[in-house]
């Protein structure tokens, strides 16, 4: 989720849940805090205001959804899996699922100010979609090359100081181009920020929130005053005299909407006491068109609830008045839920230890001189190159020749490399089969023009409308009686929710004629899978990306530097024009039927041509963002079709029927765009030598109802093909909407074995447990009380008041996702 998107769009209620302490009792806040700053983290990294359930004797959903399919239990408590934390936390059916306060405090613990307690000015890269990312399905149209396995890191001055040992830290932090460094331009989100925080006591197991206060303040520029401030908020966690604590939240925004100006007020204020598991709780969010008595119904609302150690008793009004006489009222369990698990950690079987995975380079740039570092400054600015993309904190985008320096943390000089940059990304594709019969149920995208009669055996009217003269974005799934595929939706684009999907009922088959590839999108199968007619399976493919460095035996560049490559169909040409984007489909193309064309792809210079040619395949100098945009067909970039190998085939139909009965394993293909992430970024060092960064690990994996979170059934059977990114980046589980949000289609359990060899394990490291409802008689013995504290009208700190962002030079990070460099 977007950080002005999240402000935009959180409703009262998340921010509610999302948020714990206080005191179900009502006790007072204590007004003599201790300083107590211990442990290793100075805030929290959640709050929740209903605690997960720890007692696998409450429910019997419970036990299942804990237990582990590989006995871990040997593993040494000093391995990884042992130590690697798992953070659970609950959400409410009737609540927005995404916390902007979770958000807030893992985008800021990201400075990790209680390490760099004392130790001046300092620089910390915070990972921006870590935390701000969206949950809502639309990237299951990306390949395991886009944008969002980028690290969007935003930098951030950040001092970290202490007056004396009966003083709270107290962190000041800027952000001068948060809008820039996180991709969140032109209009996407706040351009500077400013933050203030005070930390009487750390989190522990006893007050597992602490006690502070953090504010923001989002500005146009740093040198902006609070009058020009587009949204500013402060959450302040306390104790409370009978042992509890307490929270409250105030914020305030303004967006635009259809050119009028929304003003909108979210507060909350939480009592909850962890010993006796009771707590109070109010929220609002209110919206009003600027200057107006104007609600905005369906940006605003307001809760109360109430808790304890058995029932939620949860109601809700458009407003906090209305909460006297509430729109809704509902009554949950507190101890019988289901589980969602939306990230996962990957172990060594054997050891438990965790799988590391070297996916990139801190570097050094020279951002204000001609890329060689030969300028007065020199190197004077970071940046990162890895396996699935590049970023540099100073925007611009890396140029081919361009001089970097591996980054050090000791006052060294790194390693010097050269960066080189091609127009595309050719990738290599490892191949697999899954029959049809073992994928009932599961939905492909694919792209039809419905008057293709070299791909289709008749021109087919798809949607209805009595012609067969539209391209179509086609929701299709296998119909198992013909051992091929039918139509069963259209996607007509995204909106808030999700894909628009218009439904075709009756299904509408898809005839295709003898020896034609059709080119499907499925997130469960890892992204682009290729179905041959009458075929009664199809083929999924483990994707890599050339880099250069594929030398030894067997690989591309074996023998030689120049590899000649044959396409079979969809052959691209080279400088495709304005009027070419334009034009019919296939005007992009060499040729788009079978009739084999060859390129050369050299390893120095990472580009597909023509064979004899020069001109890189894909787009002419010309061609501009904004008219591939235009474009109907090729919005999201040019790809081609198959390619091998000179001399491996002779024609189209060898190669399809090797890819039939498996003497072809492997095959590449050209992908190019106008994104950075549709760009191969290399570094090639001294010795000439491009630099391997770790692919991410594929893996089949076949779903059993042993293997499930939850012990469901639903998906026993399913095939899906999953890629392991490094920590938390477990990809290839689909995504289903709901009137509640996005969610993965099924959570699988720890211990779970994975790899082709069943030499990994898998652990849940974030887990939303979702409560099932009851009856509303069962709360009638909680009354939706008010907290002890009342609702917030403005925030306390003066963060617009914290002074200019001090001159930190080319002053190395300090603190790099969380990290603190060693």
């Amino acid at each position: 989720m977007k950080l002005v998107k999240t402000l935009g769009m959180i409703s009262s209620a998340s921010i509610l849940v999302a948020c714990g302490g206080g005191s179900g009792s009502g006790g007072d806040v204590s007004d003599v805090v201790s300083i107590a700053l211990t442990g290793s983290a100075a805030l929290p990294n959640q709050m929740a205001l209903v605690t997960p359930s720890d007692d696998s004797e409450r429910s019997l959903q419970r036990s299942l959804a804990q237990r582990e399919v590989y006995n871990t239990s040997n593993y040494a408590g000093s391995s990884d899996y042992a130590k690697s934390h798992q953070n659970l936390y609950v959400w409410l059916d009737a609540v927005e699922p995404i916390s902007f306060i979770d958000d807030f405090l893992c985008f800021t613990g990201q400075t990790k100010p209680l390490a760099m307690l004392g130790e001046g000015d300092y620089v910390a890269w915070a990972d921006a979609g870590r935390c701000f990312d969206e949950n809502d399905g639309s990237d299951q149209q990306q390949g395991s090359g886009s944008s969002d396995q980028v690290p969007s890191y935003v930098t951030i001055v950040a001092n970290s100081s202490q007056n004396s040992a009966t003083d709270p830290l107290v962190l000041n932090a800027w952000i001068e181009d948060y809008s820039g460094q996180s991709g969140e331009g032109e209009g996407g989100g706040p351009d500077a920020i400013k933050l203030l925080g005070t930390v009487s006591k750390t989190p522990t197991d006893d007050n597992p929130f602490g006690v502070f206060s953090l504010t923001y303040g989002l500005l146009p520029s740093l040198n902006s005053t609070q009058s020009d401030s587009t949204g500013y908020g402060e959450v302040t966690s306390s104790e409370t005299s009978d042992g509890g604590a307490s929270f409250t939240l105030y914020q305030l925004d303004t967006q635009q909407q259809q050119s009028q100006s929304i003003e909108c007020t979210t507060t909350a204020s939480v009592d909850y006491n962890d010993a006796t598991e009771e707590g109070l709780a109010r929220t609002a969010r209110q919206c009003y068109i600027e200057n107006t008595n104007t609600l905005v119904a369906d940006r605003s609302g307001a809760f109360a609830l109430a808790v304890n150690d058995t029932y939620v008793h949860m109601a809700k009004a458009s407003t906090t008045a209305g909460l006297s006489s509430p729109d809704e009222e509902t009554c949950l369990l507190r101890n019988e839920f289901n589980e969602v698990a939306w990230n996962y950690g990957l172990f060594n079987k054997t050891s438990g230890a965790e799988v590391a995975i070297n996916s990139g380079m801190q570097l050094k740039v020279d951002a204000d001189g001609d890329g060689s570092g030969n300028d007065a400054n020199g190197f004077e600015s970071w940046g990162h190159i890895g396996y699935h993309g590049s970023w540099r904190e100073d925007g611009q985008a890396f140029a081919n020749n361009e001089n970097v320096q591996r980054a050090t943390w000791d006052g060294s000089t790194g390693e010097q490399y050269t960066v080189k940059v091609a127009p595309g990304r050719l990738v290599k594709n490892t191949v697999e089969s899954v029959n049809l019969s073992a994928l009932a149920g599961v939905s492909f995208n694919t792209h039809i023009y419905e008057g293709d009669t070299h791909l289709l055996a008749s021109a087919t009217d798809f949607n209805g409308d009595s012609d067969t003269t539209d391209s179509l974005e086609l929701v299709i799934e296998v119909n198992g009686a013909s051992n091929g595929f039918e139509v069963v939706g259209i996607q007509d684009g995204w909106g808030d929710s999700g894909p628009q999907i218009t439904n075709v009922s009756p299904a509408v088959a898809i005839n295709l004629n003898a020896d034609r590839m059709l080119y499907l999108w499925s997130n469960q199968l890892g992204g682009n899978v290729k179905y041959k007619s009458n075929s009664t399976s199809l083929k999924l493919f483990a994707r890599s990306y050339v880099n250069g460095s594929e030398t030894g035996s067997g690989e591309l560049f074996d023998s030689t530097a120049s590899a000649d490559l044959v396409c079979v169909e969809r052959c691209l040409k080279a400088d495709v024009s304005k009027a070419d984007l334009a034009g019919d489909w296939d005007a992009v193309f060499d040729t788009d039927a079978q009739t084999v064309v060859n390129y050369d792809f050299t390893q120095s210079g990472l580009t597909l041509v023509s064979n004899g040619g020069t001109n890189a395949i894909g787009y002419a100098s010309d061609v501009t963002s904004s008219d591939v945009q235009s474009s109907q067909n090729w919005q999201w970039g040019l790809e081609t079709g198959p390619m091998v190998p000179a001399g491996s085939i002779n024609t189209a139909s060898d190669f399809y029927a090797g890819l039939e009965n498996g003497d072809i394993t492997e095959f590449y293909h050209w992908e190019t765009g106008m994104n950075a992430w549709q760009q191969q970024v290399v570094l090639v060092d001294q010795n000439s030598e491009a630099v391997a960064f770790d692919q991410p690990i594929a893996f089949k994996y076949t779903h059993e109802q042993a293997n499930d979170r939850n012990n469901s059934s639903a998906h026993n059977g399913a095939v899906f093909f999953l890629e392991y990114g490094g920590k938390g980046q477990l990809h290839g589980l689909p995504w289903e909407g709901s009137e509640n949000g996005w969610n993965p289609i099924l959570s699988l359990a720890d211990g779970t074995i994975m790899g082709g060899n069943d030499q990994y394990v898998i652990k849940a490291l974030d887990v939303e447990q979702k409560m099932a409802t009851t009856a509303l008689s069962n709360c009638s013995a909680l009354p939706l009380t008010e907290p002890s504290q009342a609702v917030p009208t403005s925030i306390a700190q003066a963060v617009f008041n914290i002074g200019a962002m001090p001159n930190v030079g080319d002053q190395p990070p300090a603190v790099i996702d969380g990290e603190v460099v060693e």
